[in-house]
């Protein structure tokens, strides 16, 4: 009897040519703007058979097989075509993440292939950002090293995924250079379990900021989480808070609908992008106590306003701001 782990091997190509493979996309929020400002592809195998099928069951087969270089390239192209759809919809194209593995590299050119690719479709190369989680930069760190070198110096941005899911990441952020991290999910797991969590993930993104570095934390879920993270200046954010991931026909629906977030204008991307990096709490009150812990987010009202010829706006403020208004 053939198992499941036979049936991915054997129906990859024929799932590819099929469309059992359809990529789903994730928006990515941008702080302060509340606009999507990336989104990240996401493969789903929907099976005639088998139902939808998730990452996590079809993807480790896949790498041990040394097959995942198909799948993932074809996300590349799925990518590409949404963002030509789009264009032609006289949306705005926002950069878009697809997920490379450590085994991706070992079957193919993949830097060159990506390039390739992205040139042939007529988009800057900044349009694709490359993600690679943490837990892929342990085999041959020297190697991984050179390809996200190699990526940028061509025009990619590269991401560091699932940050803090392991115990190497601040040294890994002294040896590679990324253009942003992303914090994974389970930071918002411990968010209520305290303040000490919301501390480490505050410092944490201090040191990002320090370090010129963008920041997307994962699996917000919640108003309230939301909110904390814009004011420790978190540069942006991704969850079902904001939106599940969704097809390309979804998209489109949500234009249709008046239902979309909405894209952000490429041209104010890097005014959102200072703003988003700015910290809303004094940070000089912490210290080693108990009593600085419980007082550490009790600071002097922070906000920053816009203005134009007519109305000034405010465009974030931390919480004793906006509990006064």
């Amino acid at each position: 009897m053939e198992t499941e782990q036979q049936y991915f091997i054997d129906n990859l190509d024929r799932a590819i040519k099929e469309g059992w493979i359809q990529v789903y996309h994730q928006p990515i929020i941008r702080a302060a703007n509340g606009c999507v400002s990336e989104e990240e592809g996401l493969a789903r195998w929907i099976d005639p058979k088998r139902g939808t099928l998730m990452p996590e069951q079809f993807i480790p087969v896949l790498e041990e097989a040394g097959l995942v270089c198909k799948l993932d390239l074809f996300v590349v192209e799925q990518i590409l075509e949404k963002m030509k759809q789009q264009a032609s919809a006289g949306l705005y194209i926002v950069p878009e993440s697809v997920n490379l593995s450590r085994r991706d590299f070992d079957s193919c050119d993949m830097v060159e292939e990506i390039r390739r690719r992205v040139d042939t479709a007529g988009f800057t190369r900044g349009k694709i950002n490359i993600e690679i989680a943490e837990s892929g930069l342990g085999a041959d760190f020297d190697f991984i090293r050179e390809q996200v070198e190699r990526f940028r110096s061509i025009g990619f941005h590269v991401w560091m995924d699932d940050f803090g899911s392991g115990f190497s990441s601040l040294d890994v952020l002294q040896s590679i250079r990324f253009d942003l991290i992303k914090f994974d999910r389970r930071f918002m797991r411990q968010f209520d379990q305290g303040p000490k969590s919301r501390i480490i993930l505050t410092e944490l993104i201090k040191i990002a900021i320090g370090l010129g570095i963008d920041t997307v934390v994962e699996g917000v879920e919640t108003e309230e989480q939301a909110e904390f993270l814009k004011e420790i200046g978190a540069t942006k954010l991704q969850g079902f808070y904001y939106t599940k991931p969704h097809s390309l026909k979804e998209l489109f629906e949500r234009y249709r609908m008046g239902s979309q977030i909405g894209f952000e204008n490429p041209e104010e991307s890097d005014y959102y992008a200072t703003l988003g990096r700015m910290n809303l709490y004094d940070l000089t009150t912490a210290t080693n106590d108990d009593e600085s812990i419980r007082n550490y987010f009790d600071t002097t009202p922070m906000a920053i306003l816009e203005s134009d010829d007519w109305e000034l706006m405010l465009v974030r403020g931390n919480q004793i701001v906006s509990s006064d208004l």
